[in-house]
């Protein structure tokens, strides 16, 4: 197996990984200050903070396998993230 097929399937399990691990919460870590919204509903609990941190690990692979492997389809529930960076 050559070093960039390796690559391509360890991006891909670790994908797969994670997607898996999006509803489960391991880690547990102090709490920031509470964010809510104009109807009162707490925007930054918990699963919401390791939902994002879990997504964007999983956005970061699958980027880099594509340009690993530009013939490989991003999972099907994959939507592709525009960074728009503030000057």
């Amino acid at each position: 197996m050559s070093p960039t097929e390796w690559n391509v399937f360890f991006f891909n399990t670790y994908i797969y990984k994670k997607k898996r691990e999006i509803s489960v919460y391991y880690f547990r870590s102090p709490s920031p200050e509470p964010i809510y919204d104009q109807q009162g509903k707490r925007q930054n609990t918990r699963e919401v903070r390791r939902r994002r941190k879990i997504e964007e690990q999983r956005h970061q692979f699958i980027t880099e396998l594509l340009t690993l492997n530009p013939d490989y389809k991003p999972p099907g529930d994959y939507r592709f993230v525009l960074i728009i960076y503030k000057s």
